[in-house]
């Protein structure tokens, strides 16, 4: 009877069968290296048959979808090379000729590009004209009620005329005995308590229209020089006092006070900015001018 072989023994068989093989493959690479291909062929029929085996499923489409590299034809052009198999084969490949790119400068010294559109500078905002505070002699005497009066008023004390004209048809409409509801009186509605700072001490005096419109211009000309060239401060002052401008760091904003300097600058023919001709949202809740405005 055959004796039965244990299962080490035969995996061991097994194992010894397969290196076999693996040496008889290695042996014949290694001659067909040092053998020429035709010989080769004639002497190792098996490995031929093995390497063209390769060579054809290297070539076959399945392979090339999946990018494996076919070896290279004895015979074939370089230019019909993978890069990889011509690396391995050793021939050089011509690299494409690439379009050179010209930079942007280059490409518009050439014409290729239009030169960019400078953009013009930013305006500079002009502030708004506003009346001369100053007297000058080209603006003549105002063409109203007391004309040479004023004229003569407004130039001992620097004043431009017309705006002093402006002033009176805004305040008493050239009326020398217009009383206020708050006891300004005159041509230009000076207070008792302003006049006596000027040294007017007689109420009455204030309806004579030389000592009014001598009261105040010097209250005027004061307002200048306080607040500089800057007719708004000077006329707001004016109309609600200095305080009021001073609480309020310019034209406070009340609706009769921003209605008076409109007033006086569309006689003398100017405007008024936008936005201060209408009183702010917050305007609509500050109390009305001071009853103990100075003038």
């Amino acid at each position: 009877m055959r004796s039965k072989r244990s299962f080490p023994s035969r995996l061991m068989r097994a194992a010894g069968l397969l290196g076999l093989g693996w040496l008889a493959a290695g042996a014949a690479a290694r001659a067909t290296e040092a053998v020429p291909p035709a010989a080769a062929s004639s002497q190792f029929p098996a490995a031929t048959t093995a390497i063209g085996a390769i060579g054809a499923i290297g070539s076959s489409p399945s392979a090339q979808a999946l990018g494996t590299c076919p070896l290279p034809a004895e015979d074939g052009p370089a230019a019909e090379l993978s890069p990889w198999a011509a690396a391995d084969a050793g021939v050089e490949r011509a690299e494409p000729d690439v379009p050179t790119v010209p930079s942007v400068p280059a490409a518009r010294a050439a014409g290729a590009l239009p030169s960019p559109v400078t953009a013009p500078p930013p305006l500079a905002l002009r502030p708004e004209p506003v009346p001369p505070l100053g007297f000058d002699r080209a603006l003549g005497v105002p063409r109203t009620p007391f004309g040479k009066l004023i004229y003569s008023t407004a130039s001992r004390h620097a004043l431009n005329p017309r705006l002093v004209a402006a002033l009176v048809g805004v305040e008493s409409g050239f009326n020398p005995r217009a009383v206020s509801r708050r006891g300004a009186c005159g041509l230009m509605q000076v207070r008792p308590a302003t006049a006596r700072r000027f040294g007017v001490r007689r109420r009455k005096d204030l309806f004579n229209p030389r000592k009014n419109l001598e009261t105040g211009s010097r209250y005027l000309r004061w307002l200048v020089d306080r607040y500089g060239e800057d007719p708004l401060r000077v006329l707001a002052a004016y109309n609600a006092g200095e305080g009021a401008v001073e609480r309020f760091g310019g034209l406070p904003p009340f609706a009769e006070t921003r209605g008076y300097v409109q007033r006086i600058y569309a006689r003398l023919g100017f405007v008024l900015a936008a936005e201060l001709t209408q009183p702010a949202a917050v305007a609509a809740a500050a109390p009305a001018p001071p009853s103990s405005s100075t003038r």
